[in-house]
């Protein structure tokens, strides 16, 4: 079986190159596609040089958080493994995450599953959605423009007009955007899913995927302006697929416990009983210069 693994990664170089030290060790024969948001950090290729199947692209499209660049990126990086290698699973990870057991041991899971992937998944305006119906609509049934600078301390003294009316809103958790309600591509056809992007695919789903973004340009069009696009294109394109068995698990562990914007907790040794339980293939988020005796004790887990 032919893994692939793409990281997309924007700071901390140290940790990109034990990240991908680990998962070359772990995983000899899969190939490694980092995708590094160049505007974030630099990111010197030498330390990669002596790795096999290791790839670094330097992204000059600049990866704004709760943007498009992080739906396009992924989309231009699919496309090239696809083209390029005999790609039977997709392993999509951030520069932040590491894994919690043995890479061997998750890809034969994967091989002998039987499931076509492991996505978090959710209908975006339903009352049992995570978010919340009004956080889905929000996002996904407006069209967000970028005002001027000078209007910003204007539109942030006017946030309360969001829950006096519906037609406009105004969003600042990834910087100052203005949304407008629009008409959209969902409807009985095309029911709007949200979840999390970072997942495990098999090669049908990766292809469906790119599939859909160049058959159904409208939609992918809908979603350049929306909030957060790469938590919910994935998700409507495969579920509303209608053909692919899917578990509503990415088998990654992380605690969004307190978050407000979107950030899961730093985890921490405190941690590491929870991460070895075996019940999840990677976690996130880690951080290097915070903890590394996490990562030490994480190699010795997964490589005893």
């Amino acid at each position: 079986m032919q893994t692939c693994y793409l990281i997309r990664t924007h700071r901390d170089p140290a940790q990109i190159v034990r990240l991908v030290r680990t998962i070359r060790r772990g995983s000899p024969a899969s190939r490694i596609l980092v995708w590094h948001d160049a505007s974030g950090c630099a990111l010197d290729p030498a330390p990669f040089a002596d790795l096999a199947g290791v790839e670094i692209h330097l992204d000059r499209e600049p990866t704004r958080r709760g943007g498009f660049a992080m739906l396009s990126g992924y989309l231009r990086a699919a496309e090239r493994l696809l083209a390029e290698t005999e790609l039977d699973w997709l392993v999509y990870l951030s520069g932040q995450d590491y894994p919690t057991r043995p890479l061997a041991a998750s890809e034969r899971f994967l091989a002998e599953s039987g499931q076509d992937g492991f996505i978090r998944w959710w209908d975006v305006r339903s009352a049992a959605s995570p978010w919340g119906r009004r956080r889905g609509v929000r996002r996904y049934y407006y069209r967000y423009y970028d005002p001027a600078p000078w209007t910003h301390p204007l539109l942030r003294g006017l946030r309360k007009a969001n829950d006096l009316q519906t037609l406009v809103h105004l969003h600042l958790t990834y910087g100052v955007r203005l949304g407008v309600r629009a008409r959209t591509p969902f409807g009985p056809g095309l029911a709007c899913y949200g979840g999390l992007q970072w997942h495990s695919l098999s090669r049908p789903c990766v292809e469906h995927l790119v599939r859909f973004a160049r058959e159904r340009p409208r939609v992918l069009r809908h979603y350049e302006r929306t909030i957060v696009p790469d938590e919910s294109f994935l998700q409507t394109a495969l579920v509303n697929g209608g053909r692919f068995r899917l578990v509503n698990d990415d088998l990654r562990f992380y605690d969004f416990a307190g978050s407000r914007d979107g950030h899961p907790r730093v985890l921490d040794l405190a941690d590491l009983p929870r991460l070895t339980s075996g019940a999840w293939h990677f976690a996130r988020k880690l951080d290097l210069g915070r903890d590394p005796e996490l990562f030490d004790r994480l190699d010795e887990h997964v490589f005893a």
